[in-house]
């Protein structure tokens, strides 16, 4: 798996979850770690070995930009590099981070299987929320696509550990295709089919 060497930690969408717990034992095992934080003081005071990662502060859903546009929330990043500042991270986002990880280390969220997928990074899941979380980790460990964080411990959280989860999604990857597409054409058709209907009525 030609990936970097860190995990990445998020807490999901609403930063809920407890993946800060994982972060002493992950690196005792030697792991470089990229860290999603939500709040102020969330992050320590300097970066130590590991990368934190947050959402510019100013930035606010559903405002466009100079240009008109929404585009991606900004990143921002305190790393070894940075200090115990974050720097805006111009062009990267934290899709971006994922991709480039060996796995994520995370609750078992429906939006964190489609990063999953798309980014072909299997997940080591943390405690669900829910029976709703707990089905998606059993449908991922089912599919190939994760692992329970604990059974990751049992191989000492082992690189070669997710080495065939990560050729599984990226043969998922491969063999799924795009949704926008498929759908515009879908729609499409019904549209084409609604006007050949609509000529033969009185």
């Amino acid at each position: 798996m030609r990936r970097g060497s860190g995990a990445f930690l998020h807490g999901g969408g609403w930063g809920i979850g407890p993946s800060r717990r994982a972060i002493p034992t992950l690196t005792e095992a030697g792991w470089a770690l990229d860290v999603v934080v939500y709040g102020e003081g969330e992050a320590p005071a300097e970066p130590g070995t590991h990368r934190y990662h947050r959402i510019a502060p100013s930035w606010r859903p559903w405002r466009r930009d100079e240009s008109g546009e929404l585009g991606y929330p900004p990143l921002e990043t305190m790393s070894p590099e940075h200090g115990p500042v974050f720097v805006p991270q111009p062009g990267r986002t934290l899709f971006d981070v994922i991709e480039a990880a060996r796995v994520i280390v995370s609750k078992p969220g429906g939006s964190t299987l489609i990063d999953s997928l798309a980014a072909a990074t299997p997940i080591a899941f943390l405690e669900p929320y829910g029976p709703a979380e707990a089905a998606n980790a059993r449908l991922w460990t089912r599919l190939g696509g994760g692992l329970d964080f604990a059974t990751w411990a049992e191989h000492r959280y082992s690189a070669e550990a997710l080495e065939s989860l990560h050729a599984t999604l990226a043969r998922m990857r491969r063999d799924t295709p795009l949704y926008l597409p498929v759908f515009a054409a879908a729609s499409e058709g019904e549209r084409t089919a609604g006007l050949a209907g609509s000529r033969g009525c009185p």
